[in-house]
């Protein structure tokens, strides 16, 4: 893909995007049009000689809107996402927690499984927080579930899956500890 033309009126040059060729055509002209209209105009909404912009603007302010509406929608979907996820966690661990209640004990199964929804629902938190997807606990939860299944399988396995889970386990407890020392080493 070439950058935006130098001349205003030459459309841009859009490459192996697998369009159409009527959508070629509006697309080439739909970007061109903005450039231009970007390009004329200053903050105010006028063109740079004074007179405020009538067909143009409109098109670009629909275009900003547009945006604005499409990222209100992206937020709305996350965050009823995570709200989702959130409430499904606690259903889940209370619906886990009222069977062991009327079982009567837990095994080292069911004690594993319990620390795995606290880091989930940890994890969720974090994100809808800070918007940021903290790695450190899906490694716990990736450990958490791999010693897990250990525990409980470690009868019908292989020595080779025992050692490859093993592995697994080490590799993933260097990469938190890789990880602690790169961000020790930014502060």
């Amino acid at each position: 893909m070439q950058g935006f033309p130098l001349k205003a009126g030459r459309a841009l040059e859009i490459q192996g995007h697998g369009l159409p060729a009527s959508m070629d055509y509006v697309l080439r002209n739909v970007i061109s049009i903005a450039y231009r209209v970007l390009k004329t105009m200053n903050a105010s909404g006028k063109k740079k000689d004074g007179r405020i912009m009538t067909s143009n603007a409109g098109i670009l302010e629909m275009f900003k809107r547009a945006h604005r509406t499409g990222g209100t929608m992206v937020e709305v979907f996350k965050s009823l996402s995570l709200f989702i996820i959130g409430a499904s966690i606690i259903w889940s661990a209370t619906h886990f927690y009222v069977h062991l209640i009327h079982r009567g004990y837990a095994t080292l199964q069911d004690l594993l499984l319990l620390f795995v929804y606290p880091e989930i629902g940890a994890m969720t938190g974090i994100y809808f927080k800070t918007g940021k997807l903290p790695v450190r606990f899906l490694i716990y939860v990736a450990v958490t579930a791999i010693a897990r299944y250990l525990v409980v399988d470690v009868d019908h396995l292989k020595a080779m899956s025992v050692l490859t889970m093993s592995i697994a386990v080490i590799v993933l407890m260097g990469a938190l500890w890789v990880g602690d020392h790169i961000r020790s080493s930014e502060d």
